[in-house]
């Protein structure tokens, strides 16, 4: 039997958490290779969308669903955040869980755009209090302005 040396990756969710609870979410999405194809700064430094931008807006906004609530997102030139809400899911309601969300999106897009822009995976943090919300909507808000200092920053 062959043995491949594959490196161990390290699980990105929260052990024995139930992602399709009554929660706030903040959610990071990287493209592949780290490409710069989802936005671009214009000459008076202001984030365009670009096409592949243009459906990955489209999509979250069709995320929203009586269940779930997207309220802030930001879509840079190599990666994407957002804050995903779950509400409180009865019985009778379509029970959706944060790996599901995110798969849409990134199905739905690929689907569109007919080639996966999409790293493997994705960053989640649980958002446990009024703080770390204010916290993280303040990061969302000034990563286009922060962009240079940001991990991901990429210059072209």
């Amino acid at each position: 039997m062959i043995m491949y040396n594959y490196p161990k990756r390290k699980p990105n969710r929260l052990k024995n958490f139930d992602y399709s609870q009554n929660g706030t979410y903040f959610i990071t999405i990287c493209a592949k290779n780290q490409a710069l194809i989802f936005s671009d700064f214009n000459d008076k430094g202001f984030l365009e969308l670009s096409d592949i931008g243009k459906c990955i807006e489209s999509t979250i906004i069709n995320q929203n669903k009586p269940n779930i609530n997207i309220p802030l997102y930001v879509i840079m030139p190599n990666h994407i955040h957002l804050i995903i809400h779950i509400k409180e899911q009865t019985v009778s309601s379509e029970k959706y869980s944060v790996h599901q969300i995110v798969s849409n999106i990134k199905s739905y897009v690929t689907k569109q755009i007919e080639f996966s822009p999409w790293q493997k995976s994705f960053y989640d943090h649980i958002i446990r209090s009024k703080t770390v919300y204010c916290k993280i909507v303040e990061y969302i808000k000034n990563n286009p302005k922060n962009w240079q200092d940001d991990c991901f920053y990429m210059p072209k």
